[in-house]
């Protein structure tokens, strides 16, 4: 919002200089700094400078590098540490004269003002000590708001946000309130717009159509949104399933009992729920069915910007962690979260399905080696049966075979020792190879069995 568009507005509905100037400080909070002790606004035309000139606390002429400025001067306020300046400017003198007539013919006369004179003006020496007041008591009033419009922008749609300061008071009645009362205008994206209202004042608003068109009847403003009409649960669902198919690239199976169900294309399901805006909840869920993550407007945990909640991760470790979801209950809104959510469990999805190939791969390397194994074994049996019956044979030969059977049966032991040596190693296979098929009756997969 351009603070030459407050002005117009201010001066349509007939507010003189100072009160335009009590709006300008609303909102000209979000452009102020450390460094500059004067926030500069230059209007669009004389006739806007001459009504900001009706009311000011000085009108002059500074002159600064050749360029003439026609300034209408507020001062520093007590809630507000910087002085405002509405001002027009030209080199020409021509452009010079013609508004300095225009001014006289309506009772201002104009005189030059020195830099000395000022710097004494908008108290530029003690600027640092009342910003950094002001920004202490502003960051303590807004506080709740930042932590709020911070959650929104990371969640949702929205990506600014507008605080109408009104110091810690009612922005109608003026009594001392530290509560915060919002409201979202959605476009392209959302604006937050936050103010303090009282706890009556409050009430009273949420029985009007928007907390905007309540502000303006009370300060005399302009209705912005008289023919608001809230969404039906119906259309809030259609509008659902739209977003679903264009922003978070799914395909809607069903739309029943006040529920969408709609799937993407890795299988992954997202159901929501809705019949208010305060009663709605977004579920994940992987290809089985199974709950992966939640969103919900359900008022059963504490958390800071709440009652809507989310929980993160549904495993049973982890289901207790909740957290604020800032979520507005309307998909088109809160798009950003919903489409975390799904990624989060396509990418655990991911994860799972590679952990499930690498233990199939690791049984088939070791049944492989089992199967190794077995055959090294039954080529030490046939070896030592060949030497035992040459041993056999040499012994009816005599005395003359006895060195030969000895040399042999040596020969048998060796062979003995080698198969003993296998079979253990064999045993211990073995034993990996249960302790992975116990490993696969958890895993959602059918291990292929050898004989």
């Amino acid at each position: 919002m351009k603070l030459n568009d407050v002005i117009k507005d201010c001066i349509t509905l007939k507010l003189d200089g100072r009160a335009t100037d009590g709006a300008i400080q609303v909102f000209g909070g979000n452009f102020l700094s450390e460094q500059k002790p004067v926030l500069p606004i230059e209007v669009r035309d004389k006739e806007t400078l001459l009504w900001m000139m009706q009311g000011a606390d000085d009108v002059h002429i500074y002159v600064a590098s050749g360029v003439f400025h026609f300034n209408a001067l507020y001062k520093p306020a007590d809630r507000f540490p910087a002085a405002r300046i509405y001002y027009l400017k030209t080199e020409n003198l021509l452009a010079l004269g013609s508004v300095g007539v225009f001014l006289e013919r309506n009772g201002l006369t104009l005189k030059p003002i020195n830099d000395a004179g000022f710097s004494k003006l908008i108290d530029d020496l003690d600027y640092p000590q009342r910003f950094s007041t002001w920004r202490q008591e502003r960051d303590s009033e807004a506080r709740s708001f930042e932590g709020l419009f911070n959650g929104r922008r990371k969640n949702t749609a929205v990506d600014g946000a507008i605080w109408l300061s009104s110091d810690g008071k009612c922005l109608v009645c003026g009594a001392e309130t530290d509560r915060v009362s919002t409201t979202t205008v959605q476009g392209g994206s959302g604006l937050l717009i936050g103010l303090q209202l009282c706890s009556t004042h409050e009430a009273e608003a949420q029985e009007q159509s928007t907390l905007l068109n309540y502000v303006a009847k009370h300060l005399g403003g302009m209705v912005m949104f008289d023919n608001f009409q809230q969404v039906s649960a119906s259309e809030a669902l259609e509008l659902a399933c739209e977003a679903l198919k264009t922003e978070l690239d799914c395909t809607v199976e069903k739309v029943q009992d006040q529920a969408i169900t709609a799937r993407r294309p890795s299988g992954v399901a997202v159901i929501v729920r809705y019949v208010s805006p305060m009663n709605y909840a977004y579920n994940v869920q992987a290809p089985d069915g199974t709950n992966l993550s939640r969103v919900d407007s359900a008022n059963h945990h504490k958390v800071p910007y709440g009652p809507d909640h989310h929980h993160p991760d549904l495993r049973k470790s982890k289901k207790k962690i909740v957290e604020s979801s800032f979520t507005y209950g309307n998909v088109g809104m809160d798009v950003k979260l919903i489409r975390k959510m799904i990624l989060d469990a396509e990418t655990k999805l991911m994860v799972t399905s590679q952990q499930q190939s690498t233990a199939a791969s690791t049984m088939v390397a070791a049944a492989s080696k089992m199967t190794a194994s077995i055959e090294e074994i039954t080529q030490h049996a046939a070896h030592a049966l060949n030497m035992a019956n040459q041993a056999e044979a040499l012994s009816k030969g005599g005395g003359r075979g006895i060195y030969q059977v000895v040399s042999d049966m040596a020969g048998i032991a060796r062979s003995a020792q080698q198969s003993a040596q296998v079979i253990r190693t064999l045993d211990k296979e073995s034993e990996a190879i249960t302790a992975l098929f116990r490993l696969s009756r958890a895993l959602p997969i059918k291990p292929t069995c050898w004989p």
